[in-house]
Formats: C-alpha cells, structure tokens, sequence
C-alpha cells in the first residue's frame, strides 16, 4: 500500500475530525504562548502586572530580580504582545495588554 500506514481508511471519520481541528496556523500561535508560559520569570511579572502597573525597578523589587534580567523578560512580553509599555515623564510602566490571559494563567496553575 507504499506509505500508508494501514489498508483500511474509515473516510468519513477521518473527513469529521479534520474538519473539527484547529487550523495550524492557531495552533502554531497556542505553542508559541506556551513557549512563553514555560519562563518562571515571566509568569511572575505577569501576575505582578495583574494588580498594578509597574516599572522596571518596581518588578525588579518585587521579584528580587536584577534591573537588566527584568528588561530582558519585559522585551520577550512586549515582542509577543502581552504587556503594553506606558510612557509617564521618563518613567516607563508596563501593564497587561489583556486581562484574559491572566485567567488562562490561573486555570493552567
């Protein structure tokens, strides 16, 4: 039968579940966040950024991290569209983007 994998194809039940998954595309969009998920840092200053907007120093504080090691991980959040940088003065806050994804965080917790 060259490269399929058995002799016996149940068309219309392949034809359902196809139809029923997700396109790749979102699924590829799923994989990436959860790249993201997968930093201890990360989850802690998004879960941070739940209650307050916060500087860099503020989350440095807060979660014992150096300043740079904060920016780095800000960056990765801002490159992916889940923090939102808010300029006052010369100070920079960040704040979530949308809350939802602190919902998707608790339930996976």
């Amino acid at each position: 039968m060259g490269n399929n994998i058995c002799d016996i194809l149940h068309e219309d039940a392949v034809k359902r579940v196809k139809s029923y998954l997700v396109n790749d595309e979102e699924i590829l969009k799923y994989v990436q966040l959860n790249k993201i998920f997968a930093n201890f840092s990360r989850i802690k200053i998004l879960l941070a950024l739940e209650k307050e907007k916060l500087c860099v120093c503020d989350i440095g504080h807060i979660l014992n991290m150096e300043q740079s090691a904060v920016s780095h991980q800000l960056r990765i959040l801002k490159e992916n569209n889940l923090i939102v940088p808010i300029k006052d003065g010369k100070v920079i806050f960040y704040t979530l983007r949308d809350k939802e994804i602190i919902n998707y965080i608790r339930r996976t917790l």
